[in-house]
């Protein structure tokens, strides 16, 4: 039915704010609108990360997830996803950056396969980004988990860090590592979580 209200799904999404366009209040408010009001399943709730002399605001409406908004002193969207963490009260936690916008069911999709495979431990979907030039083009095919990367025993060893689902105590144990850059300790978290054979996902319908 139209007016029945999407399933409230166990998890914290936390939505990571350090690249935005110049209207960049109106683009993480449309990217808190598409999880809000996906029918197909919402966050339980969700923390903003915010740089610190951000002015956003956000009130949520009666009977939406709960909206945190989170200011930090860094401006790395590495150190703003471990930041975010002791806010998270759900058993999985859902990291996304406020650029890239899910695919309608993105969530609910992602959130059951890790439901049907106990042993995953963190799962994502690709990335596009687009084909409005050559190098959108180029970086959907070789950039942010749009390709399934693989070992040689075709194990899972790379999920999108534009957008993936990790059981909790996989982010606690696993942090970035501070002064690196989010894309060098993103790799060197990644490396770690392969050294010690975390099982990961992609479900490439999404």
């Amino acid at each position: 039915m139209d007016d029945m209200k999407p399933a409230v799904l166990p998890i914290s999404l936390i939505v990571v704010s350090d690249y935005l366009s110049a209207d960049g209040d109106g683009e993480l408010r449309q990217s808190l609108e598409a999880y809000l009001y996906d029918r197909a399943g919402v966050p339980a709730e969700i923390i903003v990360m915010l740089p610190a002399e951000s002015t956003f605001s956000y009130s949520s409406g009666p009977g939406e997830p709960s909206v945190v908004l989170v200011t930090h002193d860094s401006d790395e969207s590495s150190q703003l996803k471990d930041a975010a963490l002791p806010y998270c009260h759900q058993p999985l936690i859902a990291v996304v950056e406020a650029d890239c916008l899910p695919q309608p069911g993105w969530m609910a999709t992602l959130h059951k396969t890790l439901d049907d495979n106990p042993t995953v431990a963190a799962v994502s979907g690709r990335t596009s980004y687009g084909d409005g030039s050559m190098m959108k083009r180029v970086m959907s095919l070789l950039d942010r988990g749009f390709i399934e990367c693989r070992d040689r025993r075709g194990k899972v060893i790379h999920v999108s860090s534009n957008g993936a689902i990790y059981r909790h105590a996989l982010l606690e144990r696993y942090r970035f590592r501070p002064g690196q850059g989010p894309f060098v300790s993103a790799h060197i978290r990644q490396d770690a979580m392969n050294e010690d054979n975390v099982e990961f996902a992609v479900d490439p319908r999404l």
